[in-house]
């Protein structure tokens, strides 16, 4: 996708490119944004941002993003039409792009990232900011984790990377833990070393311990003082690390998450306006830390390759 596929979209909505009405005024610069504000859709704009509200080119994209791809590009403070774009037929001046690609945030509007959410129910509900697996070190960390857990743990269904949450890497690095330290009990050493099992079990632990020092989590490895760190502080320092890998993408360094509430089913609600909230790992205070280890309330969790958060609940923001 590029600009000119959301432009040829807006085009079709108004029947042309001379018949694509211009905005009213000049919506908020994103880089003079308050941290956590709301932009309130113009009266005389209304009717045409619901018109596109739910235009979109594919399945991947939300509601929304076209139409505020329309209200930051299209507007003129020349009303007649043959002069609005300094003679041209479309805008040629962009403030907002398009910008899907990989983890990208979805919109780039005043050099800013924007990520578009509209989470109807409440800034409480998790919402999915996108897949997790292309991050190399944290999907190793949490294969080993399950892998050794599944194989000390009699139970019906193994965990894997397919749906887990806090709970489950606490429970996996704990075994782990445990297991480790008693490898490393000088009085097992001996006994176990020629055992082949053993060996692998070795060489899959270690390879976790290199992980966790790459990512910069030396401390959860092992010491062979024997005073082990414990398995949920292990799973908080990788969920937190997860969190600022994802934060660092979408929507990236002093990035936004904005929210398009929906008054019914694919209905802008133009009364509560477009939420925006400024998304920063230094966001995540110690309710947010809470809430992560929490996993009764559903505020993260992972499912089929994608990263689940609410982030009215992880997020110390005025909402």
């Amino acid at each position: 996708m590029a600009d000119r596929t959301f432009m040829q979209l807006i085009e079709k909505e108004f029947g042309g490119t001379t018949s694509v009405p211009a905005v009213s005024k000049k919506y908020p610069n994103f880089k003079r944004l308050k941290v956590n504000q709301k932009i309130m859709v113009a009266k005389e704009d209304v009717q045409n941002f619901q018109k596109l509200f739910t235009v979109k080119p594919t399945g991947n994209v939300g509601n929304g993003e076209v139409a505020f791809f329309y209200l930051y590009n299209y507007y003129s403070k020349t009303p007649l039409l043959s002069k609005k774009f300094n003679g041209q037929e479309r805008p040629t001046k962009l403030r907002a792009h398009e910008s899907h690609s990989g983890g990208s945030a979805d919109l780039r509007i005043d050099d800013v990232n924007v990520e578009v959410k509209s989470y109807t129910k409440g800034i409480n509900v998790p919402i999915k900011l996108g897949a997790f697996l292309r991050f190399k070190k944290f999907r190793e960390a949490i294969n080993i984790l399950f892998t050794v857990d599944n194989l000390i743990n009699v139970r019906s269904t193994s965990v894997d990377l397919q749906n887990f949450d806090f709970k489950k890497m606490e429970t996996a690095a704990e075994s782990l833990c445990n297991l480790r330290s008693v490898l490393n009990d000088p009085k097992n050493k001996k006994v176990l070393k020629d055992m082949e099992f053993i060996k692998n079990i070795r060489t899959l632990i270690a390879k976790f311990d290199k992980t966790l020092e790459d990512i910069g989590l030396k401390d959860c490895t092992f010491n062979e003082s024997g005073d082990q760190i414990g398995g949920k502080t292990i799973a908080l320092k990788l969920s937190l690390y997860i969190f600022e890998k994802m934060f660092s993408e979408k929507p990236g360094d002093d990035g936004y998450l904005i929210n398009f509430p929906e008054k019914a089913q694919g209905v802008f609600d133009e009364n509560e306006g477009v939420r925006v909230n400024q998304v920063a790992f230094d966001n995540i205070g110690k309710d947010g830390i809470d809430a992560i280890q929490d996993t009764s309330k559903k505020s993260f969790y992972f499912s089929y390759g994608n990263f689940f958060f609410s982030v009215g609940r992880i997020l110390t923001w005025n909402h």
